[in-house]
């Protein structure tokens, strides 16, 4: 009978200890904390920047319309060289 509450009682230590783990694993994360594994729990971040409308020229250059950060930018591409208008 002793042997069963030793192994009962280690059992129930060794789940404690992982559920220990996993809440200050979590609230480190969540204070902002750079673990291993960050970007498991996180949320995706707002994207900064994103093309908006293309256009082709010719067969060789294209005409990109950029958002970043609520402006727009126009670039010509696939000439000797990209040009921001």
């Amino acid at each position: 009978m002793g042997d069963l509450f030793f192994y009962i009682a280690a059992f129930v230590f060794v789940i404690a200890l992982i559920v220990l783990g996993a809440w200050l694993w979590r609230s480190m994360l969540e204070r902002g904390v750079n673990l291993p594994g960050n970007g498991l729990f996180k949320a995706a971040s707002q994207k900064r920047i994103g093309a908006i409308e293309t256009a082709s020229i010719d067969g060789r250059r294209k005409l990109v319309l950029l958002r970043r950060d609520g402006g727009e930018h126009l670039i010509m591409t696939g000439g000797p060289v990209d040009v921001v208008i």
